[in-house]
């Protein structure tokens, strides 16, 4: 968004814990969930769980930590 030619954010915050590299819906049982790729300083990946909590993501947990990029997206594509 522009307001006086100065760009305004209009998500003003994330819970993602790590650098978001790739996210997609989930739903299950208990409804709709983000499934995400993060990646850490280290360059190690991540598939994170989260689910909507008012104001942001609140991460419920990690279903795959400290992997390499390709285990990390086998990951998220087995997910539906």
């Amino acid at each position: 968004q522009i307001d006086s030619a100065r760009p305004v954010p209009l998500w003003l915050g994330s819970r993602v814990c790590l650098n978001l590299i790739d996210f997609k819906p989930v739903i299950d049982e208990n409804g709709c969930k983000i499934l995400t790729i993060e990646r850490d300083l280290n360059h190690l990946y991540r598939n994170g769980m989260y689910q909507w909590d008012n104001f942001g993501l609140r991460l419920i947990n990690y279903k795959n930590k400290n992997s390499g990029k390709a285990t990390a997206y086998g990951y998220f594509e087995y997910w539906h």
